[in-house]
């Protein structure tokens, strides 16, 4: 099976340093899929400096253009549009503050999307209606759950960690860029939740296009920001294969501890091989 694995960073030094993060981890613990084709995509130039310390982990670096001013998230479709990721047959996208813990073995085994439920309705179904009624696309019952909340939901995903099969690059993803551009251009129907711009374009174009997904729990997409759930809550007791830390970093780089043990203890693996690196 030939992979595109990629993400895309934004040129400030917290982006950039997130983006070294998820090479590293990827390459350090991703199993039997370490040595895919890992593409790092950065919005503009990409420095001599960061050059060299992506390909120093076998990575293939370029410059991207920007893909909306108005919506900084939406830049990460521009790795979708690479003639790499057209010609694979499983295409990964993932978030740059999310780290490979374990052998993500289910990203690679399923329909052609697979992704998560979001945390919790960070659109809200209501507004989501709205935007489909604008879209002129009937909207999906509400048969999901968000995966810490545990509100139903149409199929609204955490964009973080997706997963797309040959078919949904050439149908599902042109249809996503499609309506993410006309959401832009009425981004103000989310109200106070224009962040979330591209996970809401991506539920119509799932929609309109038909595309079947499988969807994923938290251990593929763990959101470390979520810290005040009982360590014997299903959250508390997931054993992350992807880790979403946010800004969960601190001064040195080292990601910080969570209160649950499983998800601490990959923390601990990861930044001891982070400071094993620096040593030599």
């Amino acid at each position: 099976m030939t992979l595109a694995i990629g993400c895309v960073a934004e040129p400030t030094a917290k982006y950039l340093d997130q983006a070294e993060r998820l090479l590293q981890s990827w390459r350090w613990f991703a199993g039997r899929y370490a040595n895919a084709d890992f593409h790092v995509c950065v919005v503009g130039d990409v420095a001599v400096r960061d050059r060299a310390r992506y390909e120093k982990y076998g990575a293939h670096v370029r410059g991207v253009s920007r893909f909306s001013a108005r919506h900084a998230a939406s830049n990460k479709l521009r790795f979708l549009e690479l003639a790499e990721a057209r010609d694979a047959e499983r295409v990964v996208l993932l978030d740059c503050d999310t780290i490979v813990v374990q052998e993500p073995e289910e990203l690679f085994q399923g329909e052609p999307l697979i992704a998560k439920m979001a945390d919790v309705a960070t659109v809200p179904t209501a507004v989501l209606h709205r935007i489909f009624a604008e879209f002129g696309v009937p909207p999906p019952p509400a048969s999901c759950r968000c995966t810490v909340s545990d509100e139903p939901t149409i199929p609204y995903f955490n964009a973080g960690v997706l997963s797309f099969s040959s078919r949904a690059v050439k149908e599902l993803v042109p249809e996503w860029i499609r309506c993410n551009r006309m959401l832009i251009e009425r981004i103000d129907m989310l109200e106070e939740r224009q962040g979330f711009c591209e996970q809401a374009s991506l539920s119509v174009a799932v929609a309109v296009t038909g595309t079947p997904f499988t969807a994923l729990d938290n251990r593929l997409n763990f959101p470390a920001h979520f810290q005040d759930r009982p360590v014997t809550s299903p959250l508390g007791q997931t054993d992350p294969t992807i880790i979403h830390y946010h800004w969960l970093v601190d001064d040195q780089g080292r990601l910080q501890g969570s209160p649950y043990p499983n998800v601490n203890r990959r923390i601990e693996a990861f930044n001891d091989r982070v400071a094993a690196e620096r040593r030599v």
